[in-house]
């Protein structure tokens, strides 16, 4: 983002620190409130200025200002705010969203290459549907690499679910067969 936008310096800080606190507020339980000190105060007040900011923009723009900005492609944020003008509902969707998305993303990726980096011919066969689908070096079509194409990748789309389903960004998140299934590694004492 831009360097003017007021309350930038330090978000990530903030962020981070904020969901520290979060995090041991959950633990706590019935006690939550003891974990309500300066410190975390002051971080959720920067992460909700931030967001603030954001969605106040978003709902100062004009219909044909939120299309235009979203013709490269889908944002998160615009498309809310063709369905809700509510300011909290915004921002409370757009923190939401900035939560789920950072550590699960960062545990899949990490984990993804984790498991490529041991399976050589895994790591192939994917390089060969990327490079079919968007080429490499000189020929690579950088601007043909947006969601809507990555959809249809199929094996990489097996490569991330199996990532999950090994590495589960929720690990409390259990999930039990409905029918006899085989699978190739992490499925019990002989798999």
């Amino acid at each position: 983002p831009p360097n003017d936008i007021p309350g930038r310096d330090n978000f990530a800080t903030a962020f981070i620190t904020s969901q520290h606190y979060l995090a041991t507020r959950s633990y706590s339980q019935t006690f939550y409130w003891l974990t309500n000190n300066k410190e975390f105060r002051d971080c959720n007040a920067k992460v909700h200025h931030l967001a603030k900011y954001f969605v106040d923009k978003a709902l100062n723009s004009t219909e044909e200002e939120i299309e235009e900005k979203s013709q490269g492609g889908y944002v998160f944020l615009y498309e809310l705010v063709k369905q809700t003008k509510n300011p909290k509902v915004l921002q409370d969707q757009l923190l939401n969203i900035m939560v789920a998305g950072r550590d699960t993303t960062a545990g899949l990726l990490s984990f993804a290459m984790f498991e490529l980096a041991r399976n050589p011919k895994v790591w192939n066969k994917l390089r060969e549907e990327i490079e079919a689908n968007f080429g490499v070096g000189e020929e690579a079509r950088v601007e043909d690499i947006t969601f809507e194409n990555l959809k249809k990748c199929e094996y990489l789309k097996a490569i991330l679910n199996e990532t999950l389903r090994l590495y589960p960004s929720v690990p409390i998140n259990f999930r039990t067969s409905t029918k006899d299934t085989t699978l190739p590694t992490g499925g019990g004492p002989n798999g």
